[in-house]
């Protein structure tokens, strides 16, 4: 349940960055 926590808040992280990453 631990990774699957860390699994999620890593996948956010990478939509936030590639919705991110464009706009900079």
């Amino acid at each position: 349940e631990s990774w699957h926590e860390l699994a999620n808040s890593f996948v956010s992280n990478r939509m936030l960055f590639s919705m991110a990453g464009p706009l900079q």
